[in-house]
Parts: C-alpha cells; sequence; structure tokens
C-alpha cells in the first residue's frame, strides 16, 4: 500500500495536495484569485488567538471521525506501524521553554495536540489555523487516518532540509525534532523572519522580488511585488510559486516546472478557514504603557499601541490624504461619550487626533514616515488622564480603540482598557496613640493620637495652610462624623478635638521634621487634646472614636480610624 503523499509532489516542503485532501465549501475556488504577492494577509496570519482549544479539537476530530489505529502497516521502511495515533488523540509531555524577543515562551506539561497549537499561537503570535494549515501542507497531518512517527518527527518542516547531514536521525536536526518542537520553532521562525529583516533579506515584502517556479533553475520566474509580510514569510519558508499550470489545476499537478507549497497553504486555508485576507481597515491590540495610578486632581500620560491589521494604510491629522478619513484613538463603550478623565483631550472622547510614534512590524523600529501606519505597522497613541478633584477612590476601567473617523465603518477593532487606580489623595494610617484613660467627674487628662500620612499630597493645618483654596487636616471625633462628643469640653469645638498638629515626625517616628505644621507623605503627625469627663457622666466605659478629616473636602474621609476606650 503507498502512503498518502508522503514525498509527493516537488521539493518545496508541500506535501499534501491531490490526493490527501477535498474541499467541504460548496464554493470552487479558481487559481485565478490566488495573488502571488497576496497570499495572506498579516492580520490573519498574525492573529495569536485565531481559534481557542476546543474548536481547535472539535476541527480536528471532524477532519478525522474515526482513526484507522491498526491500519495493516506498509512496505516502506518509514512506517513506524500500528498502533498509528491520529493528531486528534496526540499527547505528549511538554517542556517550559523561557520566552525571547520571537515568542513568550512555554509552559509544560502532558498537553494534546490541540492545546499545543493553541499555547504556541498565543505565546508567538501566529495563528492557529496557520499552524493547522502548514501541518496539513507538510506532512498531510490534518487529515491523516494512520499516521506514521515520522509525521510527528517532521510535523511542520522546520529544521528538516532535503539533503540533511547524514547524523541527522530522519533527516530532521535533533534539536528540533519531534511534534512540539516542530510547532513551537516553526512559529518562532515564522516571528523571526517579520523581525529579523537584516538576516533574512530575501523576499522582502512592499518591493519587488524575483520568484521561482521551482528549484530547476530552468523553470525561471517572474517578478513579484510582496505587499505584506506574512506572504514575505511564507516564500522564505517556500520559496516559490506556482506556475500557471499549478494554478489551472488546482486540485492537481501542473508541469515539470510547477511548485505547490504556498498554492496549497492558500487553497487549503481558503477552504477550510475562509478568505486569508483582513478588512481594509483592521486594528489589534498590540500593547500599553503602565496603568495609571492617580489622585484627584492629578494627570499622568500613558499609551497604548495598535498594529494596522489590514489592507489599508492609516494617517492622522498630520497628513492629508482627501477622500481617506483619519484614524484617531477614541474613549468607547460607547463610543463618542464624553470621558471624566478628558480634561486637556481634543475633545470628551478623543484622546488624541494624532500618532505620537509610528513603528514597523517589530514594535521597535521607527518608521520613515510617522503620519502614516502602514499595514503591519503599528502606531502608539500617547494621551494624558487627569482624574477630576471630586472623583471618589476607586478603580476605574476607561476603553479605548482607534476609530475610522466619520465613516460609517468607524469601527475597526481593537478594543483595549486601562483600570484607572484613582487613590485618595489625602489618607492616612493609624500609627500610635496614649493609654486609654480613667476619670473622674470633671476630670481632664491630655491625650494624643499619631498618624502617618499614606496619601499623596502634603497636610497642612491651621497654622500652615497657606490660603483658603487648600484643603486643612483636622483631627475628627467620628461615627458619625461632625457629632458633638461628650467630652469635647476645651476643644476648638464640639466634634473637632484639634485643628493643628502638635508633633511631625519623619518616617522612622522618632525623629522630628524641620518643619512642624507641615506633613508630607510617609511622615507621621501627632494630635494632642484633652479629654474631659462631664460632672454628670455615669460610671461605665465609652469608645470614642477619632480619625483625620480634609477639612471641607468632597472627599474628606482619610481613612485612619482610631479610638480610645474612656473610663468613668
Amino acid at each position: 500500500m503507498i502512503k498518502k503523499l508522503f514525498l509527493l509532489l516537488v521539493l518545496t516542503f508541500s506535501l499534501v495536495t491531490v490526493l490527501g485532501y477535498r474541499s467541504d465549501r460548496v464554493e470552487a475556488l479558481s487559481g485565478s484569485d490566488f495573488q502571488a504577492g497576496r497570499i495572506i494577509d498579516d492580520g490573519m496570519f498574525y492573529n495569536g488567538k485565531g481559534l481557542m482549544p476546543l474548536q481547535i479539537q472539535a476541527f480536528l476530530d471532524a477532519k478525522v471521525p474515526t482513526c484507522d489505529t491498526y491500519h495493516a502497516r506498509s512496505s516502506s521502511p518509514n512506517d513506524s506501524g500500528a498502533p498509528y495515533t491520529c493528531l486528534k488523540d496526540y499527547r505528549q509531555d511538554t517542556w517550559s521553554i523561557a520566552g525571547d524577543a520571537y515568542c513568550n515562551g512555554f509552559s509544560g506539561g502532558n498537553k494534546s495536540a490541540a492545546e499545543i497549537i493553541y499555547e504556541v499561537g498565543v505565546s508567538c503570535g501566529i495563528n492557529q489555523k496557520v499552524i493547522l494549515i502548514t501541518l496539513q501542507k507538510e506532512q498531510s497531518f490534518i487529515t491523516d487516518t494512520w499516521p506514521w512517527a515520522i509525521q510527528y518527527t517532521k510535523a511542520t518542516g522546520f529544521g528538516c532540509p532535503d539533503n540533511p547531514p547524514a547524523n541527522w536521525p530522519n533527516g530532521c536536526d535533533p534539536n528540533y525534532a519531534g511534534f512540539f518542537k516542530q510547532v513551537y520553532y516553526g512559529a518562532r521562525q515564522f516571528k523571526r523572519y517579520a523581525q529579523d529583516t537584516n538576516i533574512f533579506t530575501s523576499y522582502r515584502p512592499y518591493r519587488n522580488n524575483f520568484i521561482g517556479y521551482n528549484p530547476n533553475g530552468g523553470c525561471s520566474g517572474s517578478n513579484v511585488y510582496i505587499q505584506n509580510q506574512a506572504t514575505s514569510s511564507l516564500y522564505i519558508y517556500t520559496p516559490y510559486q506556482p506556475n500557471a499550470a499549478a494554478l489551472n489545476n488546482l486540485y492537481g499537478t501542473g508541469d515539470g516546472c510547477s511548485a505547490y507549497g504556498n498554492r496549497n497553504f492558500w487553497r487549503m486555508f481558503n477552504e477550510w478557514f475562509g478568505t486569508t485576507y483582513s478588512d481594509l481597515f483592521s486594528a489589534t491590540y498590540h500593547g500599553q504603557g503602565p496603568t495609571p495610578s492617580i489622585y484627584p486632581g492629578e494627570t499622568k500620560t500613558s499609551y497604548i499601541e495598535f498594529k494596522n491589521n489590514g489592507n489599508w494604510d492609516w494617517h492622522d491629522d498630520g497628513m492629508s490624504w482627501p477622500g481617506i478619513p483619519p484614524v484617531h484613538l477614541a474613549a468607547t463603550r460607547d463610543i463618542n461619550r464624553a470621558s471624566i478623565f478628558s480634561y486637556g483631550w481634543p475633545s470628551a472622547g478623543r484622546p488624541n487626533l494624532m500618532f505620537s510614534k509610528v513603528f514597523e512590524n517589530d514594535g521597535v523600529t521607527l518608521a520613515a514616515n510617522q503620519h502614516l501606519v502602514k499595514p503591519g505597522q503599528v502606531a502608539r497613541f500617547e494621551f494624558k488622564v487627569t482624574a477630576p478633584w471630586t472623583l471618589q477612590p476607586g478603580v476605574y476601567r476607561e476603553h479605548f480603540q482607534p476609530v475610522l473617523e466619520g465613516s460609517d465603518a468607524w469601527n475597526i477593532g481593537g478594543l483595549a482598557w486601562f483600570d484607572i487606580d484613582v487613590k485618595p489623595r489625602y489618607q492616612a494610617t493609624f500609627h500610635s496613640q496614649s493609654a486609654y484613660p480613667k476619670l473622674n467627674a470633671g476630670e481632664s487628662k491630655p491625650m494624643q493620637i499619631s498618624y502617618r500620612n499614606t496619601g499623596g499630597d502634603w497636610w497642612y493645618d491651621d497654622v500652615s495652610r497657606p490660603n483658603s483654596v487648600v484643603t486643612p487636616i483636622h483631627l475628627a471625633a467620628t461615627r458619625d462624623i461632625n457629632r458633638a462628643s461628650i467630652f469635647s469640653y476645651g476643644w476648638p469645638s464640639a466634634g473637632r478635638p484639634a485643628v493643628v498638629f502638635a508633633r511631625v515626625y519623619e518616617a522612622n517616628g522618632t525623629t522630628l521634621s524641620a518643619e512642624q505644621h507641615i506633613v508630607k507623605p510617609n511622615q507621621i503627625a501627632r494630635f494632642e487634646f484633652n479629654v474631659t469627663a462631664p460632672w454628670t457622666l455615669q460610671p461605665g466605659v465609652y469608645r470614642e472614636h477619632f480619625q483625620p478629616v480634609a477639612e471641607g473636602a468632597s472627599n474628606w474621609q482619610m481613612q485612619g480610624l482610631s479610638w480610645l476606650d474612656v473610663s468613668r
């Protein structure tokens, strides 16, 4: 029995074609639809979440409903013999791999083929559909009902050249042989092509490249303008284009000068997953700066980055392009709403109308035109986040996305968000206090309570307060705030034991600060006051609560609750 198409058509690593796979789609593809310069778009190729694990498993199950586990062994020396394990049933022990410039690493464990494909796709930013098509293109893997062990060894063809050294078992570099290594390092290699453009200089995007039809130099080729990085990567991996004969017989063989690898990639992707092309305007989230943590009234700057995964250039307000709307950053959920953090923005719903930086597809190298984002490039929008003075402390999720301003098709994707932590401007924690007092009727005793400034602003008392706009920090009787304390004889008011700091210490709590009426963050303020028992007070234990307050502020609550148990 002859095994599936293992060494099938040509020397191009394309090992699936005519005899292995038939389309499930009703529509018939035509070879005339193939574009040599645009096999697949970047937005499709570099989408690291093209399929989820359950979707991949369901896909594999559908392609091979029943595995021919005990198929009769063929006469080929490459046939490992029964029992055969189909890809849908395959599991293996994997190991952890540290992240690098191309992939984010891998967490080891016993995992199924579907789990490996999914996690590698996420790690390396390569669409799981691309990995599945590569497995089929290279080894007929997806539809094979009785795969041999060597197909797992050479799963994606990475590190398995046509003429390997004699000491490489099964024709593959031992460092990359085996299913897990093949999937991980094959996907990683696609990212290397995109990022190490100083090394991989052939088949460059955005220019004409001569691409042959076949390894046979006598078969010639043609100049092809490669429109994106994904198509460039496919040609570096499989360096031939299909000739007219291969395209005219899309499901079969062409002539002696035909090559099939990139034709089959395009054909199978279209049949199994639909178009290889992205939308005209499409964005995906790429990265962002630090999540803002701010105090009411404070402003901080951060940024969000988006990759152009569409098929058309973006421009900002820094250049004019008649007939094409600009791309702006918008506050969204809902679009065009007024953000509470919008002070200083061009408008309440638009943090920025200009690209702050434009990078090449590596996200690091600055592009030549800083007002134009070509497909595959990355746009950074920097903007300010300002918390209103009246905003209550808490975490506020603010959504953003790029929009095609003024277009009916304004939504180009790329939803992102910041969880903005608005911290109390004035915040205190209890530090120490004097012992609980025991009083006779009509007796007074001096007390002290100290609090650490754990907020972001300086504290002023009634001595240091520079003007009426600045909020002073007072000690208040609380539970409830502003109530009249029964122990308040001699206080500035019935609910305020002290309005001046008695001592101010450095963070260590012992060294006096140079300024005794200003408390900077992490310094400690001591309030001193008398507690007086009324003559009419009945014997018992009375709990009196205290806390510092930002007097008159809308956010007066500073925490730091403490108490004294006063005995009579």
